[in-house]
């Protein structure tokens, strides 16, 4: 494994040098999928560590020394702050994920087995690769992982900031929405539960052109992958691969209402009752769930009706200007979801 290279250790003590080997890291992770294999491990090449004398000091295995290195007073604390961004450490008490190929016929389908931890930091890195290709500007949580003492560590970028939502800002949200999920069209994209949960805000702005759509903002949006999302992709051998967590359905639940600052959570999912009534599942309700949810804010609704373009996408999505009392879910049912919400969403945009 490389991490046991003592050249390579030497060489990362510098934060520049750190974050530079885990953005390789993450690129490296997407291209597992060029491999002939029944089972894969998307973080094999990761540091893992069976035995760590003390788990806390630089001397021990290369995940805490590295860890060790990045943290300005050299102990590993859950918060680590660096030059321009803050680091969140977490230790989930799950095993990491593979995947399994599942016989199907026409396309190779993947899935990480159930109750593990790593999928969605997976597809993040497979979405980073890919949107790093394109003008969009965003950013992404998950930074590195490992193990320590055979402990899953896991590092995490945070923002901790909610902007203030006036109309400017609430278009520059909508926009990046529609242009992130109109981009991520091309890989059968299914977030698995849009709502506001995954959305998260980086007081940075944000100014490129995206097909003939100018994207302006004074913050920046990222959209964070949940543990049921799945996307499709073509490898190296021009096989069409779906990966996705190993579950009956692909969960949707794009229901989170906030009611006297509190949220709750509808027990029928979106998904459910879209199968029941026998409507097609499209890409659209990816934008419907994050805005209808995001709509439950009462300062985020009053700048999106005040707003021209907002006001007229959330028109055409939902037809008038009615929006969630009770469950995002039930909502998106009864109004239901046009099939090409997506290009029109981005054509008023433009």
């Amino acid at each position: 494994m490389e991490y046991n290279s003592l050249s390579l250790n030497n060489t990362l003590v510098s934060e520049d040098t750190i974050l530079a080997k885990w953005k390789k890291d993450r690129y490296l992770v997407t291209k597992k999928f060029d491999k002939n294999k029944n089972y894969l491990y998307p973080f094999e090449d990761f540091p893992s560590q069976q035995y760590c004398p003390s788990g806390r000091s630089k001397n021990c295995c290369i995940l805490c020394k590295v860890l060790s290195n990045i943290s300005k007073d050299g102990e590993i604390s859950d918060t680590i702050k660096l030059s321009e961004v803050t680091l969140k450490i977490t230790r989930p008490k799950r095993e990491l994920c593979f995947y399994e190929q599942i016989e199907n016929s026409g396309f190779e389908l993947w899935r990480a087995n159930p109750g593990s931890y790593g999928h969605s930091d997976h597809i993040s890195c497979m979405l980073e690769n890919e949107i790093n290709k394109s003008p969009i500007k965003t950013f992404f949580s998950f930074q590195w992982l490992g193990k320590c003492n055979d402990n899953l560590i896991v590092v995490n970028r945070v923002t901790n900031f909610k902007p203030k939502f006036d109309p400017e800002t609430v278009l520059g949200i909508i926009s990046q929405i529609i242009v992130i999920c109109h981009f991520l069209k091309s890989f059968s994209y299914t977030h698995g539960d849009p709502c506001s949960k995954y959305i998260e805000y980086l007081e940075e702005p944000v100014a490129y052109i995206y097909e003939g759509v100018k994207v302006s903002s004074p913050v920046k949006i990222s959209i964070k992958p949940s543990p049921h999302t799945a996307i499709s992709f073509v490898n190296k051998e021009d096989k069409f691969i779906r990966i996705s967590q190993q579950t009956a359905r692909e969960k949707i639940t794009p229901d989170y209402i906030s009611k006297d600052n509190k949220y709750y959570v509808s027990e029928e999912t979106y998904i459910e009752q879209v199968r029941k009534a026998g409507k097609p599942i499209i890409q659209g309700y990816n934008i419907c769930g994050f805005i209808a949810s995001l709509a439950t804010d009462p300062e985020f609704r009053t700048s999106m009706f005040s707003c021209p373009k907002s006001s007229k996408i959330w028109n055409y999505l939902f037809e008038n200007k009615e929006y969630p009392t009770d469950s995002v879910a039930d909502f998106l049912y009864r109004k239901g979801i046009k099939f090409d919400s997506l290009q029109e969403s981005l054509s008023i945009l433009k």
